[in-house]
C-alpha cells in the first residue's frame, strides 16, 4: 500500500511540475591553493581559482556581476578572467568558457561548490592563455562559498 501511495505522490509530482532539487550556487565561490598543497600536488598549476554565478539579473546589469571563471595560473602573469554560460540542468550547472574555452560541470558541496573538467579548461586567451586537460591535477576543484555577492578580485 506505501509503494502505491508513493508511485502515486512520484506521479503527480511529475504532472504537476513540482519542484525538483535545484542547485543553489550563487554568488562567489574560490580557493587559494597553499604551498603546502602544491608541493603535495607539483603537476598542479592552478595557484587560485574563483567561480562568480548568477548575480546579474539581466544584460544591461554592471560588468563585475557578469558570470565568471578566474584562475592564477602557472606561466601566465597576473589573474585570468573569462565569462561563463552555464545552463542548470537539475543540480547540476553545465557551464561553458567563453571563445571555445572548454567545459565544466559545478555541482554544491557542503562548504562551496565543487567544479568537475568536463575536458579541458582555457584559462586566459588566445594571446597568452593556458589549456589544462581533465586529467590529474586539473580533473576536479573544490572551491569554497566566499560570499552571496561578487568576487573581489
Amino acid at each position: 500500500m506505501r509503494l502505491v501511495f508513493f508511485l502515486l505522490v512520484l506521479i503527480f509530482c511529475i504532472c504537476t511540475g513540482a519542484p525538483t532539487t535545484e542547485a543553489k550556487i550563487l554568488g562567489c565561490y574560490e580557493r587559494t591553493y597553499d604551498k603546502v598543497h602544491l608541493k603535495k600536488h607539483p603537476k598542479q598549476r592552478i595557484k587560485f581559482i574563483s567561480l562568480q554565478y548568477g548575480l546579474q539579473k539581466d544584460l544591461n546589469g554592471p560588468e563585475n556581476l557578469l558570470d565568471q571563471i578566474t584562475a592564477k595560473v602557472t606561466g601566465i602573469n597576473g589573474t585570468t578572467q573569462n565569462l561563463i554560460v552555464c545552463k542548470l540542468i537539475g543540480s547540476v550547472l553545465d557551464c561553458g568558457i567563453e571563445a571555445d574555452g572548454g567545459l565544466f560541470t559545478a555541482t554544491e558541496t557542503a562548504k562551496g561548490i565543487k567544479i568537475t573538467n568536463a575536458s579541458e579548461m582555457t584559462f586566459g586567451d588566445d594571446e597568452v592563455g593556458v589549456s589544462l586537460k581533465a586529467e590529474g591535477e586539473h580533473q576536479v576543484f573544490l572551491l569554497n562559498k566566499k560570499s552571496n555577492g561578487p568576487c573581489k578580485q
